[in-house]
């Protein structure tokens, strides 16, 4: 899938510990293929990998180190190619519902009266399917299923616009076909001139692939769509079809279908769309929480290291959210959730071990490491263990060895602040 291997694509960034150009292009290739391969335009590919490399070469993003900047302009460029985020009017209009056979287009549209219902409104569902007897029966089941109302007409010379209610969100399902033909243009040309709809969505597939370029520049031809939905995303190996039919045309995507169920509609948000494919629920918050960590972290080489210290960067570590984030946002993708879950416990544990320990044994260290008395004692008031209880501290004495390392080697510890502080660094 796309997000699989996009998230591979950043745990290979991430995890390098150095970038030249050599390797910068190679990622690029990386992203080119996995876009390419989950059926995004050739055309959008390019462009967006030419912008990366452009941005990467020109672009200075102060407070990024040169990993995060890349991965920022990646999730950028992706944001650009998907779109905004859709705000929907909540107020009563018509919606005229787009889409050939097999897209999903009479269940979304009783999704969205679902939708609709959920925010106050009311809604009806119309059916406009004079080709397809099963259509009107499929529809007036599910208006049924979400107590809306439900209009169905034997032909389109029957049809009044006129005479539906003017309060509600009115949807209107119209017929589909196998290709989109010259009888079905003219049908959805008379019924869109009947309708004067404020909204024209097309519902396409996740699994269509290429062809849905032509798709949706065929139907925007025929009636000026206003928007895209989605559909199928759940269970589409590739997607970026779909995804990217929307710029075609220069329309947002306005809502994704994620599963078979009334509920399973989103409004689309390309910002957290893009951070879920990259393995960040918040990719921006993350990004800045990240930065904020960084500049506390780089207080330890003016600050001594103690229990204290040493207790406050973890409760600062911890305030990134799920462990598993930030794994990920340093390349470690595949951890299993059971290490990811013993991590996250540990830190609960070492916390209440300090919080054990006396303001002196906080402040100096060495009263610990020297007296198995008071590693018994805080074991027991803490209600873990001594071998837990050493644990911390070889932890502890690992860092303090890093932070010495640093310390003594002043080239090293230059480096360590500009990569800590967002310090400039040459492409």
């Amino acid at each position: 899938m796309l997000g699989d291997s996009l998230r591979k694509l950043i745990g290979q960034i991430t995890g390098k510990s150095y970038l030249d150009e050599a390797s910068i292009e190679a990622f690029i290739k990386e992203l080119q293929r996995a876009l390419l391969m989950a059926d995004v335009n050739v055309r959008v590919v390019f462009d967006l990998c030419a912008r990366v490399r452009d941005r990467l070469k020109r672009d200075e993003l102060k407070g990024y180190t040169k990993k995060e900047m890349f991965v920022k302009i990646i999730y950028d460029e992706l944001i650009l190619i998907f779109g905004e985020k859709y705000e929907p009017t909540l107020e009563p209009r018509k919606i005229l519902v787009l889409g050939l056979y097999g897209s999903g287009k009479t269940t979304t549209c009783a999704k969205m009266a679902h939708f609709y219902k959920s925010k106050g409104l009311g809604a009806a569902l119309i059916c406009l399917d004079f080709d397809r007897p099963a259509a009107r029966e499929q529809l007036s089941q599910l208006a049924e299923k979400i107590h809306c109302k439900f209009y169905t007409y034997n032909s389109p010379s029957d049809f009044l616009a006129a005479s539906l209610p003017k309060s509600e969100v009115l949807i209107f399902d119209t017929a589909g076909r196998n290709a989109l033909d010259s009888a079905l243009i003219d049908e959805l040309k008379r019924i869109d001139a009947k309708v004067q709809a404020d909204e024209k969505f097309l519902v396409v597939s996740a699994d269509i692939g290429q062809a849905v370029k032509k798709q949706t520049e065929e139907f925007d031809k025929a009636v000026n769509v206003t928007g895209v939905i989605v559909t199928k995303l759940d269970g589409s190996a590739k997607g970026g079809g779909a995804l990217t039919s929307a710029k075609t045309v220069n329309v947002p995507i306005t809502f994704v279908g994620t599963g078979e169920k009334i509920e399973e509609l989103e409004l689309f948000d390309a910002k957290k769309y893009t951070s879920r494919l990259l393995g960040f629920p918040d990719f921006e918050g993350l990004m800045e929480k990240v930065k904020q960590l960084e500049l506390k972290e780089a207080d330890l080489l003016e600050e001594k290291l103690n229990f204290r210290t040493f207790q406050q960067q973890m409760r600062e570590a911890r305030k990134l959210g799920p462990l598993k984030n930030v794994l990920g946002m340093m390349g470690a993708h595949d951890v299993p959730d059971t290490i990811l879950s013993k991590g996250e416990d540990k830190m609960k544990q070492f916390d209440v071990i300090i919080n054990s320990m006396t303001k002196e044994e906080r402040e100096n260290p060495e009263l610990l490491k020297q007296d198995r008395n008071r590693m018994l004692r805080i074991a027991r008031g803490s209600g873990t263990s001594e071998e837990v209880v050493r644990e911390l501290v070889g932890e502890f004495n690992k860092m303090e060895k890093m932070l010495s390392k640093i310390m003594k080697n002043k080239n090293l510890r230059k480096q360590f602040e500009g990569m800590l502080k967002g310090g400039k660094f040459q492409i």
